[in-house]
């Protein structure tokens, strides 16, 4: 072979090589009878568009700290009395049904001030924040203002959204004879009754299905189905 040849035929080598790895790079066509593999969450992010779209997705515990400094800034005898989550992604997508959510909402309340205060984070920075009052236009009575004293802490709750939503998730299934799909939002509510000084911590997981939303609690101190 002469080298005018041989330089000819590395020429179209390389060619080939530039082609065959812009096809795979594009992700434009897919190979006729062969599936496309669906990204799913915790993949390499830059190995899907879809994927890499996907906000942050944390459980409760994670941004809880940002959410409660800011909250003693606000008032120095803030209380927790609720977080709230959801699986759906900002375009509406169902995302996995796992305990995590990319932005939790967090309330607290203080009996000094008389106001509730919620704060809500995406990606572990605050997005807004808003104060209400506890009583509109009503002089409270002791077993009201007493309902808010001696709540439980935030970091006294046994069972972790995660925990929480796998034992909600089977007894769906118990319930309804198929698996959670579509919207599940999560809730972490503590209270307490002003009469009988009864302290209650427990999520509140509402799975809606068709037009119908099912809701099931679990004890956050001992995992278990609360019966309603």
């Amino acid at each position: 072979m002469t080298s005018g040849n041989r330089r000819l035929v590395i020429a179209f080598a390389l060619a080939a090589l530039a082609m065959a790895a812009a096809g795979c790079v594009s992700g434009g066509q897919s190979t006729p009878g062969v599936p496309t593999a669906t990204p799913t969450q915790g993949t390499n992010a830059s190995a899907s568009p879809v994927t890499a779209a996907l906000p942050p997705m944390e459980e409760e515990t994670a941004w809880y700290p940002a959410a409660e400094a800011a909250a003693k800034a606000w008032q120095s005898d803030a209380a927790f009395i609720l977080a709230t989550g959801n699986n759906m992604a900002p375009n509406g997508t169902a995302l996995p049904i796992d305990g995590r959510s990319w932005q939790w909402t967090y309330r607290f309340v203080s009996p000094a001030a008389a106001q509730i205060y919620t704060v809500g984070l995406k990606d572990g920075k605050i997005v807004s924040n808003s104060t209400s009052d506890l009583w509109d236009n009503v002089t409270p009575s002791n077993s009201m203002i007493n309902q808010y004293a001696g709540l439980y802490g935030f970091d006294e709750r046994k069972i972790d959204c995660p925990q929480a939503i796998r034992t909600a998730s089977a007894q769906y299934r118990d319930l309804t004879g198929s698996d959670p799909e579509g919207l599940v939002t999560y809730a972490l509510l503590n209270s307490k009754d002003g009469k009988t000084n009864v302290r209650s911590m427990y999520w509140k997981m509402t799975f809606h299905k068709d037009d119908r939303q099912i809701p099931v609690k679990v004890d956050a101190l001992t995992g278990s189905v609360i019966a309603w």
